[in-house]
């Protein structure tokens, strides 16, 4: 517990990440989830809420870097159009062939964007890793998000298998007890 509210509130681990390497020495059911810890305890993981912060700054990049792509080499009528479409949505009925690629990468955006805020980085994840849109391979910014939020996942991971398996040995050791 010491471990995750030190990541929690952005402070260095190390000391922490030691004390727990020397308690799970002999528990090789968690010697993975304490090597995760600890190589983050030097590294160090970034917190939720800069996260948060950051992915919002990277969200409005693309959706500025977007909209000055679709802007690019158009006429007058045809800025106002796009600008009027951002604020009045129009269904397409019985229309099977219309190009839906572009819709579903902003509206996949959008999502990833509610998730973020949510706090929900895993699944944030592995839309960002599903989008086929070359933009945001290219993008320093998100790239490097990604990898801490992949850090602060994969964080979250080991602290909870390790609480998992410490409250299950104590219910152990609380029925042995209590049978003797």
């Amino acid at each position: 517990m010491m471990v995750r509210e030190s990541a929690d509130n952005g402070t260095g681990f190390v000391y922490e990440a030691e004390i727990l390497q020397q308690l799970a020495k002999n528990d090789a059911d968690i010697k993975s989830d304490v090597e995760t810890i600890a190589r983050y305890a030097r590294e160090g993981v970034k917190t939720q809420d800069c996260l948060k912060r950051e992915f919002a700054k990277i969200y409005g990049n693309l959706a500025k870097v977007k909209t000055q792509q679709d802007l690019e080499g158009k006429s007058w009528k045809e800025v106002l159009n796009i600008k009027l479409n951002e604020v009045v949505k129009v269904k397409r009925v019985n229309d099977l062939a219309a190009p839906q690629d572009e819709k579903q990468n902003e509206d996949s955006l959008h999502s990833i964007n509610e998730l973020v805020k949510n706090g929900d980085f895993r699944q944030a994840l592995d839309k960002l890793h599903q989008m086929n849109d070359p933009a945001l391979g290219q993008d320093a910014a998100l790239q490097q998000w990604m990898k801490e939020a992949q850090a602060r996942v994969n964080f979250n991971q080991a602290v909870a298998n390790i609480s998992a398996h410490s409250l299950a040995l104590m219910k152990v050791n609380n029925i042995r007890n209590s049978n003797q």
